[in-house]
C-alpha cells in the first residue's frame, strides 16, 4: 500500500497571485517515502506539508516554494522559484521552521 496525500480537482487551478505563480510544496524522509504537490493558496501549501512532515519518519524535511507555469515548455513545466518555507521533523519528533532561502 502506498502512504499519499490526495486532494480532488475540483476545477481548473487558478494563479492566486496577479503574477501566475503558484505554491509548490514537498517533503522527504530519509528512506525515500515523500508527498508533494502544487496549489494556488500559500496556506494550503503550509498545511498540506505539515501533514505530510507529521506523516513521515523523524528526519523528514520539507519545503514550500513560489512556482509558475513556463509558457514556453512543451509539454507543461513549472519555473521553481525562492524557497519561502523549510521545515525539518527532528529524531525526537518536534518540527522546526525556518523562513525563506537557507
Amino acid at each position: 500500500m502506498t502512504d499519499h496525500i490526495a486532494e480532488r480537482a475540483v476545477g481548473p487551478m487558478r494563479p492566486a497571485n496577479p503574477d501566475g505563480s503558484f505554491y509548490s510544496w514537498g517533503a522527504l524522509d530519509r528512506r525515500g517515502r515523500g508527498a508533494g504537490g502544487v496549489t494556488a493558496a500559500p496556506h494550503r501549501a503550509t498545511e498540506l506539508l505539515g501533514v505530510a512532515v507529521y506523516s513521515l519518519a523523524p528526519g523528514a524535511t520539507g519545503f514550500v516554494r513560489l512556482v509558475r507555469l513556463d509558457q514556453q515548455a512543451w509539454p507543461a513545466a513549472y519555473l521553481y522559484g525562492k524557497v519561502l518555507l523549510r521545515v525539518r521533523r527532528t529524531t525526537t519528533g518536534e518540527v522546526v521552521l525556518a523562513r525563506g532561502e537557507s
